[in-house]
């Protein structure tokens, strides 16, 4: 099975350990999946927009993090989950279908491969999520060479990078944020030129 484009390699970390439980669920079983764009810098950046003129326009306006609704698209044991086994993660398929990423390109949605993705049981909900406590509006710099700077150019900025890179963005997320909010949050981006 296709891991997604909007799948990237650091992209099954989970949310701290839940108490609650999803039990079994069955292949087109309708659930939410607590989507973050990026969890390292190098993650593919796919963001999910309410119209293309969204995504086409400068500055780009989306969701880079938040509640998504979406499909189970292979039954799932909870009794057989392991967090070391990426196969027995909750499958599922976004049923957002409008989703770009900075260089203003449109994620081929046709092909349902490129919305497919595996979760942590702990982001993945039955019942339309409340209100976010915390929503964020993030200002992400707009050239996809950006991260590279921050690589060799660190003294400047220091190893999290500038904060509209997505290094940084990436560190105040996965270590700030999340940690604090679980999935309590969302965040709405801009992106710049």
């Amino acid at each position: 099975m296709s891991s997604g484009a909007l799948a990237g390699k650091h992209n099954h970390h989970h949310a701290a350990k839940s108490n609650s439980s999803i039990g079994d669920l069955k292949a087109g079983t309708k659930v939410w999946v607590f989507y973050q764009m990026q969890k390292s810098p190098h993650d593919p950046a796919w963001f999910a927009v309410d119209t293309h003129v969204q995504g086409y326009n400068r500055p780009q306006i989306g969701w880079s993090d938040r509640w998504q609704p979406a499909v189970v698209i292979k039954d799932f044991k909870e009794s057989e989950f392991n967090p070391a086994k990426h196969d027995t993660y909750v499958k599922v398929r976004y049923e957002h279908r409008i989703w770009f990423d900075r260089e203003q390109d449109v994620l081929n949605t046709t092909d349902t491969r490129n919305i497919e993705q595996a979760y942590y049981p702990a982001d993945v909900r039955l019942t339309e999520p409340p209100k976010p406590s915390l929503s964020l509006f993030v200002v992400r710099w707009g050239n996809p060479n950006f991260g590279t700077v921050n690589d060799y150019d660190w003294q400047s900025w220091g190893e999290a990078g500038s904060n509209v890179s997505d290094t940084y963005i990436c560190h105040m997320m996965q270590k700030g944020i999340r940690k604090v909010a679980k999935n309590d949050y969302e965040v709405s981006h801009f992106v710049v030129l």
